[in-house]
């Protein structure tokens, strides 16, 4: 991408596109190669349980053989019936195996959660996120040294 080529940044955001990377440990060593001396990284992902449930449901198989499959799949978009995205599956071993190996290391996880308002109000998303679980947020930082 030349118009960003020696440019560094303070913080560099993966915002639920990071399963789309065909080379996740060489995207994510480019992405370090960018921040600035004391930036971060904020990757989103979704929960990998989730696509296992989904798929475990389609598929009428188990949960852990969706969880372990390291086949990619593919959906329709949701904004474009024209579009088919495809997406690797991670477990969250795979996923902190991809980090290191790009010289990262996690400096905070959180997984969040609806306020108990929110819970209240929309019962349904609960429902939802007590199947699916929703989403991973990684705070990751390069490794010092490397």
């Amino acid at each position: 991408m030349p118009r960003i080529a020696g440019r560094t940044f303070d913080r560099i955001l993966f915002l639920q596109s990071f399963g789309y990377a065909t080379d996740p440990v060489r995207t994510l060593q480019a992405a370090r190669a960018m921040l600035a001396d004391d930036g971060f990284i904020l990757l989103t992902k979704t929960q990998p349980i989730r696509y296992a449930v989904e798929q475990a449901e389609r598929n009428q198989t188990s949960l852990g053989e969706e969880y372990f499959s390291t086949a990619r799949f593919s959906y329709l978009s949701g904004w474009n019936d024209q579009i088919t995205l495809t997406k690797r599956r991670y477990t969250i071993s795979d996923l902190i195996n991809v980090f290191s190996a790009a010289g990262l290391w996690i400096e905070t996880a959180i997984e969040p959660q609806l306020s108990e308002d929110a819970r209240r109000r929309y019962p349904h998303k609960q429902a939802w996120m007590n199947t699916y679980l929703g989403i991973l947020v990684f705070k990751l930082r390069p490794h010092p040294g490397r």
